[in-house]
Protein backbone atom coordinates (compact mmCIF):
# COMPACT_ATOMS: atom_id res chain seq x y z
CA UNK A 1 0.00 0.00 0.00
CA UNK A 2 1.29 3.64 -1.43
CA UNK A 3 -0.16 6.81 -0.39
CA UNK A 4 -0.31 8.65 -3.92
CA UNK A 5 -3.17 10.99 -3.47
CA UNK A 6 -3.88 14.20 -0.35
CA UNK A 7 -7.16 15.76 -1.09
CA UNK A 8 -7.82 19.53 0.54
CA UNK A 9 -11.10 20.49 1.06
CA UNK A 10 -11.38 24.52 -0.13
CA UNK A 11 -13.87 27.10 0.29
CA UNK A 12 -12.64 29.12 -2.74
CA UNK A 13 -11.58 26.31 -5.34
CA UNK A 14 -10.89 29.04 -8.11
CA UNK A 15 -8.20 30.86 -6.68
CA UNK A 16 -6.88 27.60 -4.90
CA UNK A 17 -6.22 25.97 -8.44
CA UNK A 18 -4.80 29.07 -9.78
CA UNK A 19 -2.34 28.71 -6.58
CA UNK A 20 -1.32 25.48 -6.90
CA UNK A 21 -0.81 25.76 -10.76
CA UNK A 22 0.65 29.01 -11.66
CA UNK A 23 2.57 30.16 -7.96
CA UNK A 24 3.73 26.28 -7.28
CA UNK A 25 3.77 25.03 -11.12
CA UNK A 26 1.35 21.85 -10.76
CA UNK A 27 0.19 20.74 -13.80
CA UNK A 28 -3.59 20.05 -13.84
CA UNK A 29 -4.31 16.07 -14.66
CA UNK A 30 -8.53 16.50 -13.98
CA UNK A 31 -10.34 20.04 -13.40
CA UNK A 32 -14.08 19.80 -12.82
CA UNK A 33 -14.68 23.54 -12.44
CA UNK A 34 -18.41 23.04 -12.43
CA UNK A 35 -18.26 20.03 -9.66
CA UNK A 36 -15.09 22.44 -7.56
CA UNK A 37 -13.26 19.51 -8.16
CA UNK A 38 -9.70 18.47 -9.48
CA UNK A 39 -6.85 16.53 -9.40
CA UNK A 40 -2.89 18.04 -9.74
CA UNK A 41 0.35 16.41 -11.02
CA UNK A 42 2.69 16.73 -7.56
CA UNK A 43 5.13 14.64 -8.63
CA UNK A 44 4.56 10.86 -6.59
CA UNK A 45 1.49 12.32 -5.11
CA UNK A 46 -1.63 13.09 -6.55
CA UNK A 47 -3.07 16.78 -5.15
CA UNK A 48 -6.91 16.52 -5.19
CA UNK A 49 -8.92 19.95 -4.35
CA UNK A 50 -12.26 19.51 -3.31
CA UNK A 51 -14.64 22.59 -3.00
CA UNK A 52 -16.58 21.73 -0.14
CA UNK A 53 -19.96 23.63 0.72
CA UNK A 54 -20.22 25.38 4.12
CA UNK A 55 -16.89 25.57 4.42
CA UNK A 56 -15.50 26.32 7.91
CA UNK A 57 -12.46 28.51 8.13
CA UNK A 58 -12.40 28.04 11.74
CA UNK A 59 -11.56 24.20 11.48
CA UNK A 60 -8.40 23.03 12.79
CA UNK A 61 -5.60 22.17 10.38
CA UNK A 62 -3.47 19.45 11.83
CA UNK A 63 -1.41 19.12 8.82
CA UNK A 64 1.12 20.62 6.31
CA UNK A 65 2.01 20.04 3.06
CA UNK A 66 5.89 20.11 2.11
CA UNK A 67 7.46 20.21 -1.13
CA UNK A 68 11.25 19.06 -1.17
CA UNK A 69 13.47 21.48 -3.52
CA UNK A 70 17.05 21.46 -4.92
CA UNK A 71 17.89 24.47 -3.76
CA UNK A 72 15.84 26.55 -0.78
CA UNK A 73 16.79 30.13 -1.45
CA UNK A 74 16.44 29.78 -5.44
CA UNK A 75 12.99 28.12 -4.35
CA UNK A 76 12.12 31.06 -1.71
CA UNK A 77 13.17 33.94 -4.19
CA UNK A 78 10.90 32.10 -6.96
CA UNK A 79 8.04 31.64 -5.12
CA UNK A 80 8.30 35.27 -3.33
CA UNK A 81 8.28 36.88 -6.68
CA UNK A 82 5.05 35.24 -7.17
CA UNK A 83 3.16 36.42 -4.06
CA UNK A 84 3.99 33.77 -1.62
CA UNK A 85 4.68 35.50 1.52
CA UNK A 86 6.95 33.08 3.91
CA UNK A 87 6.56 33.64 7.80
CA UNK A 88 9.37 31.66 9.10
CA UNK A 89 12.78 30.39 7.52
CA UNK A 90 15.19 27.90 9.04
CA UNK A 91 18.29 28.19 6.58
CA UNK A 92 20.57 27.02 9.29
CA UNK A 93 18.92 24.35 11.53
CA UNK A 94 21.91 22.87 12.73
CA UNK A 95 20.68 19.53 10.73
CA UNK A 96 20.83 18.32 7.06
CA UNK A 97 17.74 20.10 6.07
CA UNK A 98 16.48 23.64 5.36
CA UNK A 99 13.66 24.37 5.19
CA UNK A 100 10.68 27.35 5.11
CA UNK A 101 7.20 27.61 5.80
CA UNK A 102 4.16 29.69 3.94
CA UNK A 103 0.87 29.07 3.35
CA UNK A 104 -1.81 28.94 0.46
CA UNK A 105 -4.60 31.03 -0.13
CA UNK A 106 -7.09 29.55 2.36
CA UNK A 107 -3.87 29.35 5.01
CA UNK A 108 -3.28 25.81 4.88
CA UNK A 109 0.26 25.28 6.25
CA UNK A 110 2.79 24.63 3.23
CA UNK A 111 6.94 24.26 3.26
CA UNK A 112 9.54 23.47 1.21
CA UNK A 113 12.97 22.32 2.00
CA UNK A 114 15.91 20.55 1.28
CA UNK A 115 18.10 18.05 2.17
CA UNK A 116 22.05 18.05 2.11
CA UNK A 117 23.08 14.68 0.82
CA UNK A 118 26.52 14.70 1.50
Amino acid sequence: MQVTMISLDVDNWEPMVDFYTRVLGFAPIVLEPAHGYGWLDGGRITLALKKVQNFSKTTARPFSIQFKVDNIQAAINELEQKGCKFHRVELQTGEAYKVAFFTDPENNPLAIYSVDET
